[in-house]
C-alpha cells in the first residue's frame, strides 16, 4: 500500500488529506483542519506564513500518530497569485502580503501604461484583476521597494511551504498559471513582461511539472 498526503490550504481554512492507494483503490481521509486569514501588519494585510508552517508540521504529526513514519509523497496546495521574495540567504525579504492588500488599487492601470493590454493578454493569456501576481509585483516596483534590490528568489506560496519543509526551490508549473507572469504559448515564464516590469528573470526558477503517481 503506498500512503501520500496533501494539504489542501486555502484563503480562510487548511485541511490535511491522507491517500491510501491500494490495488489501484484509493482512499481519502481528511485527517487534521486549521483556519487561516489574512492578519495585519502595519498598514498592510498579509499572510501569517510561520503559522501555515507550523500548522503543516501538526498535520504531519496528526499522520505520524494514525498511519506511522512512512510517506511516499507530500502534496501542498494553496490558493494562488500571493508570492514571496527571497534574498541570497534565502530569508523573507519582507512580509507575505495578502491578494487583498490595499497596495494594488490603482495598480493595474500604472502597469499598462509600461506594457500595452493586448500585449500583456497576448503573452500571458488570463483575466485582468488587480490581485494578480503581475499587479502586486508591479505596485512594489511603483513604491521603489527596498525589498526588490535585495530580491534574489520569487517563490509562490505553496512553493515556499515546499521550500521550508524539503529545502528545495523550485516553482511548480500549476500555480505559476495564476501569476500573470506565464507564458502559455512558450510553456514557461513570460520573460519579455517580467523585465518589462523590472524584474531580473534570475528571480525565477525553471518551472517544475507536479510528481506523477
Amino acid at each position: 500500500m503506498s500512503k501520500f498526503v496533501a494539504f489542501d490550504i486555502g484563503a480562510s481554512s487548511g485541511r490535511v488529506i491522507t491517500g491510501l492507494l491500494n490495488d489501484g483503490n484509493l482512499e481519502l481521509n481528511e485527517i487534521y483542519r486549521f483556519p487561516n486569514s489574512g492578519i495585519k501588519i502595519d498598514k498592510s494585510l498579509c499572510w501569517d506564513t510561520p503559522k501555515l508552517f507550523s500548522e503543516i508540521l501538526q498535520g504531519l504529526k496528526v499522520y505520524v500518530t494514525k498511519y506511522g513514519g512512512d510517506v511516499d509523497g507530500i502534496g501542498i496546495d494553496t490558493w494562488g497569485v500571493d508570492f514571496v521574495l527571497l534574498d541570497k540567504n534565502d530569508e523573507l525579504t519582507g512580509p507575505c502580503y495578502h491578494y487583498r492588500d490595499f497596495r494594488t488599487e490603482g495598480m493595474e492601470n500604472e502597469m499598462l501604461k509600461i506594457i500595452p493590454r493586448e500585449e500583456f493578454y497576448s503573452k500571458t493569456g488570463i483575466q485582468f484583476m488587480e490581485i494578480n501576481s503581475a499587479v502586486q509585483l508591479y505596485s512594489m516596483v511603483h513604491a521603489n521597494s527596498s525589498q526588490l534590490s535585495i530580491a534574489d528568489t520569487f517563490l509562490m506560496i505553496p512553493d515556499y511551504l515546499n521550500f521550508l519543509l524539503c529545502g528545495k526551490k523550485a516553482n511548480e508549473y500549476s500555480i505559476a498559471t495564476t501569476s500573470q507572469l506565464f507564458n502559455p504559448k512558450r510553456n514557461d515564464w513570460a520573460f519579455s513582461i517580467i523585465n518589462k516590469l523590472h524584474r531580473p528573470n534570475s528571480c525565477c526558477n525553471a518551472l517544475s511539472k507536479p510528481a506523477e503517481i
